[in-house]
């Protein structure tokens, strides 16, 4: 007579041992994460160069016209005071913020499932289960960790189909920098068109 087989059926996930199919699914995540955090960084770099380079254009004018100080107060104080309170507002706005926003793992993964759904491939919620699953597995599994490893499978195996570019696209980057091409055209107009002017103008914020 044989003894009872102590192999552990094929779907039952090792006790305390993690499936790998939540290391595929945290690895989208991060990438997505860094993605999303790109996109943030370099909408920020562009808005900042465009605020920068129009503020500077205003004050160069300015002080063309007027010199380089007005009721006693020098422009170039005013332009660099301007600038770095401008900055620091668009640091916090279009940088920290952002960055800030997608440090959760589910808040990622929520982004991912909203992408997906607008694609045409709902998740039904299993990503952002399959990830707060996975966060301190097998602790806070309620119902069967088999169940529960089998649902990450199904995502990941989902995900490993998708494009994961497409689901974060940088696209939404390009606006400030085409502005930043715009304002570097109206730059090299003015340097055409009142030269004089601009030369007088920087030459006076280079005194003032």
């Amino acid at each position: 007579m044989s003894e009872p087989s102590m192999i552990e059926p094929p779907n039952q996930p090792a006790p305390g041992v993690r499936p790998a199919a939540f290391d595929r699914l945290f690895a989208r995540v991060r990438a997505a994460r860094a993605r999303l955090r790109l996109r943030a960084l370099l909408k920020l770099a562009g808005w900042a160069v465009l605020a920068v380079a129009l503020l500077w254009l205003v004050g160069v004018l300015a002080a063309g016209w007027l010199g380089p100080r007005v009721a006693g107060i020098s422009l170039r104080t005013v332009l660099l005071a301007g600038t770095g309170l401008g900055l620091a507002g668009l640091a916090w706005r279009l940088g920290w913020r952002p960055l800030r926003a997608v440090a959760a793992d589910g808040v990622v993964a929520e982004h991912l499932e909203r992408a997906l759904a607008d694609a045409g491939h709902s998740l039904n919620d299993g990503l952002r289960a399959s990830v707060q699953f996975g966060t301190r597995w097998p602790e806070n599994v309620s119902g069967s960790p088999a169940l529960v490893a089998k649902l990450a499978e199904d995502v990941a195996g989902r995900l490993d189909r998708v494009n994961l570019p497409a689901l974060t696209p940088l696209s939404p980057a390009r606006r400030p920098w085409a502005m930043v091409l715009g304002a570097g055209a109206l730059w090299g107009l003015l340097g055409l068109v009142a030269p004089e002017l601009l030369s007088r103008g920087q030459t006076a914020l280079s005194g003032a």
